[in-house]
């Protein structure tokens, strides 16, 4: 989430310190937080969510209030997690490569413990957007 903050500071993107919230990796926190941020008399146009987990609380937390996700909020989650693709609306994600991921990891603790190789290794994964229905463009 950090990465995000930056690119929007950048760009002149200001969010109220209200609209950032924090919930614990659970369906139920994440409608909790929701509701509780989406109650306010102004609320955000679009909503980026640390996991798709927290997302997927954030629609059902607009359901239950009468907001139209994506007509009047936006919903965009990270992970693409199994059951991302089949809620309704499907949910907009950023897939991470988490096999390859998992495969790096492993190639870097076996040089680590049997090749006695402690070098601190930065690596970049390609990250994909993936459209769905949570979202919509901006007018």
């Amino acid at each position: 989430m950090l990465g995000a903050k930056n690119e929007l500071e950048q760009a002149k993107i200001i969010i109220q310190t209200k609209w950032q919230i924090e919930a614990p990796y659970s369906l139920e926190e994440a409608k909790r937080a929701g509701i509780k941020l989406l109650k306010n008399t102004k609320v955000p146009t679009a909503i980026l969510c640390g996991n798709d987990i927290i997302a997927q609380g954030v629609i059902y937390a607009a359901k239950q209030l009468g907001i139209n996700v994506p007509n009047n909020l936006s919903v965009m989650g990270i992970g693409d997690f199994n059951g991302s693709a089949e809620i309704e609306p499907s949910l907009s994600t950023v897939h991470i490569p988490a096999t390859q991921i998992g495969f790096l990891a492993a190639e870097h603790m076996f040089k680590a413990i049997v090749e006695k190789q402690s070098e601190v290794n930065t690596i970049r994964c390609d990250l994909r957007v993936i459209t769905r229905n949570s979202t919509t463009a901006a007018t």
